[in-house]
């Protein structure tokens, strides 16, 4: 089918919810994409930080292929032994407790949301106040929208539950006012992605332990998209040491097929009970064989190794640009999860997502001053000298 014609049929027959551009995958390897316009693109963008191992990875694929052989769906009615060895994997490298599965991050966040709501009220019935970061993104559902702070999102969709209060991120004192008996948790995102790759420092999630601590609260962490090796280590709370009470995932932890997944402590094993959540999809045999394959992979110290080595290698080249550009005041992130800022209203980056697409290369831009780069975490140095040196032609042209 003709790529205008496809079009024609998206327009006429999709909400436009988001905005498309003229172009679909017919194949790729590592991560480099074949486009139906047969040209090959250099993936800074991974799916939005969802394809970490990238394309054609051989072992996802044996272990897609045996799970389709198998029945692909029963219910969480009846056992389903991939989904019990992933919960159990996630546990062994993070902390024991329990995990529930679902189909995304938004229903990841939603689960996290309920469970912090009813052991609040378990300690007292006022105890049902979230406090959330300013600037942040956890989903657009509405229990997930209701605790992003940006009215971007929330303003077509209020009123919400009026227990979310924000705050702005990084900041020690705001974070100290908030946080109150009345609070039943505290939700932030280690780093946070959508709004342009902040990350949290030790010194505001140490804060955010104290508090929790001290006022027996939740502290829940986010880990959809900084989660999954992303920043070089399997969660992203590591590079702080301050572990969280409860974490959501999603994005990278199925290689592609659509998983969330929440996981809080022993302590708080017996919070939710029969009835009180459960998803028909969620953790389901095929995409939970799949899953539990990547996870593996990414909890592998040489794998680990090497997203440290080849996000070392990405940003040395990204502060090389921006050396090169007085425009752009910074590069920041971890891992494989950057961004480079631009000075707002000095360059477009719609315009250089454009222009890096036109040469072969995905990248992402927001607010139109910002460049996110995700690579799939098997991306290798050539690809990353390829995709840098488009990357600074577009750049020179959006000038």
């Amino acid at each position: 089918m003709s790529t205008k014609k496809t079009l024609q049929q998206f327009n006429d027959h999709i909400f436009h919810t988001v905005g498309r551009d003229p172009l679909w995958f017919t194949g790729g390897k590592g991560a480099t994409l074949v486009g139906c316009d047969r040209k090959s693109y250099v993936d800074f963008f991974s799916g939005i930080a969802v394809n970490n191992l990238g394309y054609g990875h051989a072992a996802l694929a044996k272990a897609a292929a045996a799970a389709l052989k198998k029945p692909w769906h029963s219910s969480n009615i009846f056992l389903i032994p991939d989904q019990a060895q992933l919960a159990a994997l996630i546990q062994k490298h993070s902390f024991p407790g329990r995990s529930f599965f679902a189909n995304s991050g938004a229903e990841a966040n939603e689960a996290a949301y309920k469970f912090a709501i009813k052991r609040g009220r378990m300690l007292r019935t006022d105890k049902v106040e979230i406090v959330a970061a300013k600037d942040s993104f956890h989903g657009r559902t509405m229990g997930a929208l209701s605790l992003t702070g940006q009215p971007k999102y929330q303003d077509p969709f209020a009123p919400f539950p009026g227990n979310a209060r924000f705050v702005a991120f990084n900041h020690l004192a705001e974070l100290e006012a908030a946080v109150n008996e009345k609070t039943a948790a505290v939700f932030l995102e280690p780093v946070q992605g959508e709004s342009g790759v902040h990350v949290a420092t030790q010194a505001y999630l140490k804060k955010a332990r104290e508090l929790c601590d001290r006022h027996k609260a939740l502290l829940i962490y986010d880990e959809v998209q900084c989660g999954c090796a992303r920043t070089g280590k399997l969660f992203g709370w590591e590079h702080t040491g301050v572990a969280p009470d409860g974490f959501t995932l999603a994005k990278g932890l199925g290689g592609g097929l659509p998983i969330g997944c929440f996981t809080a402590a022993e302590a708080y094993k017996d919070v939710f009970a029969a009835g009180d959540h459960n998803s028909t999809f969620g953790g389901g045999p095929f995409v939970t064989a799949v899953a539990l394959e990547a996870f593996k992979t990414y909890s592998k110290a040489a794998f680990l190794k090497q997203v440290v080595a080849r996000g070392q290698d990405l940003r040395h080249g990204l502060e090389t640009l921006r050396a090169r550009f007085p425009a752009a005041r910074e590069v920041r992130g971890r891992g494989l999860m950057l961004a480079v800022d631009f000075v707002p209203g000095s360059v477009s980056t719609d315009k250089v997502r454009l222009a890096c697409r036109g040469k072969g290369l995905l990248v992402n831009s927001i607010h139109n001053h910002i460049l996110r780069i995700i690579p799939p975490l098997v991306i290798t140095r050539a690809e990353i000298d390829k995709g840098l040196a488009i990357l600074e032609q577009a750049i020179r042209d959006s000038v």
